[in-house]
């Protein structure tokens, strides 16, 4: 059956090609991997906890990160939420990050860095809708509106095993088209744009480049 969602190609090659190098990622010059059932695990705790902290279908989450495991951990897991994925460039400033944030309605943020979370709380008070900062790097925090994206995990991997049936029932509701994600255009000739992009836009380009790609 051909894949509708781009959580159906996300699970498709975990169900029915597992290795265990399904994700490498090269730290202090040396190449470390991510089993498929690791990859996996990750990213449903991930929904699983971002859904305790209070995460609903439609809401939007901003991700601003460089390009590492965690971005996909963080991008499955809310599409996983039946929520809505925000990319937004790490090389943007703090005031260019305010108009995109309260444009988008951005209930949760996760960032890459303190560095990133520095410019999210030059903003803080001018961002109406956020509820929760998320930081792949922070190690613990005492303050309940700034999270580790390792403490989200760790509590999603303790949840119930109701809980964990919620992120299985939310993805059998993700319909083709439905919004997964708002991508802002560049914003050279004017103001920046939120481009929707539905499952099947994505997805229709995934198959439509294996026609002409080689997978192996």
């Amino acid at each position: 059956m051909k894949p509708k969602t781009i959580i159906d190609l996300f699970y498709e090659p975990i169900s029915n090609r597992s290795r265990n190098d399904a994700l490498m990622f090269k730290q202090n010059e040396v190449y470390s991997s991510y089993s498929s059932e690791e990859v996996r695990l990750h990213t449903e705790c991930l929904a699983t906890g971002l859904i305790n902290a209070g995460l609903s279908p439609g809401d939007k989450v901003a991700l601003i990160s460089e390009n590492r495991p965690e971005w996909l951990f963080s991008d499955i897991a809310i599409l996983l939420c039946h929520a809505i994925n925000v990319p937004i460039y790490p090389t943007l400033p703090a005031a260019q990050l305010e108009e995109l944030l309260n444009d988008c309605g951005a209930k949760f943020i996760i960032v890459s860095t303190m560095d990133q979370l520095a410019k999210v709380e030059q903003i803080q008070d001018k961002l109406s809708s956020l509820q929760l900062t998320i930081v792949m790097d922070l190690e613990y925090s005492n303050c309940e509106e700034v999270q580790s994206l390792k403490k989200i995990i760790k509590r999603g991997r303790s949840s119930s095993l109701l809980q964990l049936n919620q992120v299985s029932k939310l993805r059998s509701s993700i319909n083709p088209d439905d919004i997964a994600t708002i991508i802002y255009t560049s914003g050279t000739t004017g103001p920046p744009k939120g481009v929707m992009l539905s499952h099947t836009n994505i997805v229709s380009n995934v198959i439509g480049s294996s026609k002409v790609l080689e997978f192996d």
